[in-house]
C-alpha cells in the first residue's frame, strides 16, 4: 500500500472548503474513491474533485490557484 494526498472539496452553506487527506491504497484511483467513501461517512457529505498531489503542490491548491495545466 501507498500513501497518497487527496485534494477534495465539501460544499457547506452555499461555499465549497478545500481540504487535504492523506489515505493509504494500491493506486490512485482507489485513494480517490476511498475518500469519497470516507468523507461521506464521517461527515454525511459528498466530497467532489478528489485529486492526488504531491506535497510541494499543496500550497498552489490551498491558496486558490488553479492546478497546473
Amino acid at each position: 500500500m501507498k500513501k497518497y494526498l487527496v485534494l477534495y472539496g465539501v460544499k457547506m452553506n452555499r461555499t465549497e472548503y478545500g481540504y487535504v487527506l492523506e489515505m493509504e491504497a494500491k493506486n490512485a484511483k482507489e485513494a480517490c474513491a476511498k475518500t469519497k467513501e470516507y468523507v461521506f461517512a464521517a461527515t454525511g457529505r459528498n466530497a467532489f474533485g478528489p485529486v492526488i498531489c504531491k506535497p510541494e503542490e499543496i500550497g498552489r491548491y490551498i491558496k486558490g490557484l488553479p492546478p497546473h495545466k
